[in-house]
Order: structure tokens, then C-alpha cells, then sequence
């Protein structure tokens, strides 16, 4: 649980306390070792595209790619600000308490930072297949080993960005069902409290008034019964009066 909520968390302090390592360095994930696999296939197919390919036809490749990619990108980092916008909106600042009674409050963060850790990325991203397109545009040859390089961290990164993405989708629905348990789930747990208290409440004057003979207990189940008669609506005073020979463990007829 954070220290003090009212204080203003930079970047580096949401990181710390969301991701106990770097999303983009964890092999033991899919979207690390996903993006690895693709990178690796890149980045021989941009080696065969250069090698087979004239000093022209390999810079217009490039720079389509950069271009249409970086475009690409600007989509998704507009998709991760509506995302994060619906999520902080419908977590209301009771459900916030709720969640922070609970002891949650920092995992609900670390759900919330995925989006900005995932804006970061892409924004990075963004620059540098624009820095990547600046250059290419320049032209002039290409040192192979610096081409392959900037290909394999290009494509790592773009393929990370867009499965952490995918996995932001599932992270709304987990949102969803959060915030209904937190809400909905409270309010039925507050109205059965209500309920249980008043009826413990109930009982409890009736065994003082019985055990200090205020009133007779055969008087306190003739008022109840006229009570039932009066004021119980008619369709639910055959089963009202049943429930009270039930609890009072009485057998009698309804009149």
C-alpha cells in the first residue's frame, strides 16, 4: 500500500513499484519471447531484402516501412489514452477506497501504469522509426551489421508494443469484473448486513420483553398474526405467516 496517496508519483516510482522487472527485458513472458522470434525472422528476411536487392529499391522498402509503421503506432498510442481515460473514469473514488481497505491499491496502479509503461514504449518507438526514416532518406550505403541491428531492435520493439497492447485488452475486461466486485458485490454485501442487523435487532427486544414478562409470548404472536392481517400485503400474507410459524416454531392455521 503506498505511503501516502495524496502525493504525486513520477514515472519512476510507478515503475518501481508495478513491475518487479523490465516488461521489455522478461524472457519468461509471451510478448518477450514472441518479439524475440519475430525480430529474429526480420531481421534475415531485411538481410535477403538487401543482399538481393539494389541500393534504391532497398531504400524505398525502408522507407515505407518506417513511414507506415510509425503512422501505425500514432493509432495505437490514441487507443492507450481512451483506454486509460474509460479506466480512471469508471473507477469511482469509493470504489478506489474500497479497493485500498482491501489492502489492493497498489495493484490496481500496476494495472492502471501498463498503459503509461505501453505510451512510453510507443512514443519511443514512434521517434526512432522516424529518426530511422530521416536517415534512410539521406541515403548513401549501408553498413550491414548497423542495418541488421537497427532492424532487430525495431522489429523487438514493435512486436512487444503490439502484443503488451493485446494484453491491455484483457487488462480492461479484468477492470470490468473489478470494478463490478468492488460495487456492486459491496452494496449486496452492505444491504445483507442491513438486513441481518435489523432482524438481530428484532430479536433481541423480543427475548427482553419475553424474559421480563412485559409481554406474553402467546400475546407477542397474536399482534404479530394481526399485524400479518393488516398490514402484509394479500399476496404475500400466506407466506409471511408462514415464515413466522417457521422462526417462532409454531404450527398453526392461517385464518
Amino acid at each position: 500500500m503506498m505511503e501516502n496517496k495524496n502525493s504525486i508519483a513520477g514515472f519512476k516510482e510507478l515503475y518501481t513499484k508495478s513491475f518487479p522487472e523490465n516488461p521489455l527485458l522478461a524472457f519468461s513472458k509471451f510478448e518477450c519471447r514472441a518479439s524475440l522470434a519475430v525480430a529474429t525472422v526480420v531481421t534475415i528476411v531485411m538481410y535477403f531484402v538487401y543482399a538481393t536487392n539494389t541500393g534504391l529499391a532497398t531504400t524505398l522498402v525502408l522507407q515505407n516501412l518506417a513511414l507506415y509503421i510509425g503512422a501505425a503506432l500514432l493509432g495505437m498510442l490514441g487507443f492507450l489514452v481512451g483506454g486509460l481515460a474509460i479506466i480512471s473514469g469508471t473507477i469511482s473514488n469509493k470504489v478506489a477506497h474500497t479497493i485500498n481497505v482491501a489492502g489492493k491499491f497498489d495493484s490496481l496502479l500496476a494495472i492502471m501504469f501498463s498503459f503509461y509503461y505501453e505510451g512510453a514504449v510507443i512514443g519511443v518507438l514512434i521517434f526512432l522509426y522516424l529518426f530511422a526514416y530521416l536517415i534512410v532518406s539521406i541515403g548513401g550505403s549501408y553498413v550491414v551489421p548497423v542495418l541488421l541491428i537497427i532492424s532487430f531492435v525495431l522489429s523487438y520493439g514493435l512486436c512487444f508494443a503490439v502484443c503488451f497492447a493485446v494484453s491491455l485488452l484483457g487488462t480492461c475486461i479484468n477492470m470490468f469484473i473489478i470494478n463490478y466486485n468492488f460495487t456492486v458485490g459491496q452494496v449486496c454485501i452492505e444491504e445483507e448486513m442491513e438486513q441481518y442487523f435489523n432482524s438481530l435487532r428484532v430479536d433481541a427486544l423480543t427475548y427482553i420483553v419475553s424474559n421480563k414478562k412485559i409481554v406474553d409470548p402467546k400475546e407477542f404472536i397474536e399482534a404479530l398474526k394481526l399485524c400479518i392481517a393488516k398490514d402484509c400485503p394479500e399476496r404475500l400474507r400466506e407466506a409471511m405467516f408462514k415464515k413466522m410459524c417457521t422462526y417462532y416454531s409454531i404450527e398453526e392455521k392461517i385464518n
